[in-house]
């Protein structure tokens, strides 16, 4: 078996994600990678029993992807602590540094880019925040999201909270974000840094895509997938940020079956054999045991990508992020293709 990976996890337990089975309790998949038990899981999804997650109504590009009153400025508010990575790499790229992020060391290692500075204070777990950390930091505003919002009255006892959800909406997950990402730059006075940083991702997207067909590889099947172990993947598709970057690359999401309101399924490794032309991309980070336990198996050397060579891992790769995200994960995917094709022409 031949696949290329670009980058290693630093922990193990980063790089256990939680298999997500059809029968079992759900939580929110953004926040697996910082928990080690499945009960764990439960106890979280239990504290936010009753949560509705809220979709945008039509046309509702002023007030987020979350009904609600239009979004205020908040000029003047320089210190800004954010609960979710989505939203962390939004701030970092309209040029706002927060004082307080939640799992900042979380942020380094599954999200990289754009760098968070070291001076940024860690603020507890993105699910179970440090109320007494968030309050030594004197925020001039939380920017939270629909996820935590049992906990919005404890947190509007330390400063103003805004939420805003990027992900997980049940909805058009990029949609959400290009939402999501003008929301906040109407919240921190960023609004024309905001349509710059969504206007860049169509030029990367754009450019990705003259690359991909410049290669020959137009309409190439994709399986998009994350490893959890070797008995399940989450593949993704119609409705995830991955959906989409690869629809606006030219290429076919190889996955056209149900997905869940964060736009993936959980499935075995044989279900990457539906397509036999499809490639598989694995996000990163990812190890060489994660690849084996999936790949270099009896099963997964007979799946079709593995026999054409045409399986690619990438470096890290945050697939629940904002615009930033989208666009690494765009180049990733070009570059790993573009590679590949040029080296094995598949």
């Amino acid at each position: 078996m031949s696949c290329r990976r670009s980058t290693t996890c630093r922990s193990a337990p980063c790089g256990r994600e939680r298999p997500v089975r059809p029968s079992s309790i759900r939580c929110n998949p953004t926040m697996e990678v910082t928990m080690t038990r499945r009960f764990v899981c439960q106890l979280v999804f239990a504290a936010l029993a009753g949560l509705t997650l809220l979709a945008a109504p039509a046309g509702a590009r002023a007030a987020g992807p979350e009904a609600g009153p239009a979004s205020t400025p908040v000029s003047g508010k320089e210190r800004i602590v954010v609960m979710e990575w989505a939203g962390l790499e939004t701030l970092l790229a309209l040029g706002v540094t927060p004082v307080g992020a939640a799992d900042a060391g979380g942020y380094r290692e599954w999200v990289s880019t754009p760098a968070l500075p070291e001076a940024v204070a860690e603020v507890g777990s993105r699910q179970e925040p440090n109320l007494e950390e968030l309050a030594r930091l004197k925020p001039d505003l939380i920017l939270s999201h629909a996820h935590l919002r049992p906990l919005k009255g404890k947190l509007e006892a330390i400063a103003p909270v805004e939420d805003v959800t990027l992900n997980g909406t049940g909805t058009d997950t990029y949609e959400a974000v290009l939402e999501g990402t003008r929301r906040i730059g109407a919240l921190t006075g960023k609004a024309q840094a905001a349509e710059a940083l969504i206007d860049s991702a169509d030029t990367a997207f754009e450019a990705d895509a003259s690359k991909l067909a410049a290669a020959g590889l137009a309409g190439r099947s994709i399986y998009f997938v994350r490893i959890i172990d070797g008995n399940a993947l989450r593949v993704h598709g119609k409705g995830s940020v991955a959906g989409t970057v690869l629809s606006r690359l030219g290429l076919t999401n190889a996955y056209q079956g149900t997905v869940n309101e964060w736009g993936f399924a959980t499935v075995e490794p044989s279900a990457l054999a539906e397509d036999p032309k499809a490639a598989i991309v694995v996000a990163g980070p990812v190890r060489d045991d994660q690849m084996a336990a999936v790949f270099d198996t009896p099963l997964g050397r007979a799946l079709p990508a593995v026999r054409a060579k045409a399986v690619h891992g990438l470096p890290v790769t945050w697939t629940f992020g904002g615009i930033p995200s989208a666009i690494h994960m765009a180049d990733a995917i070009a570059a790993a293709l573009t590679q590949r094709s040029a080296e094995t022409g598949n």
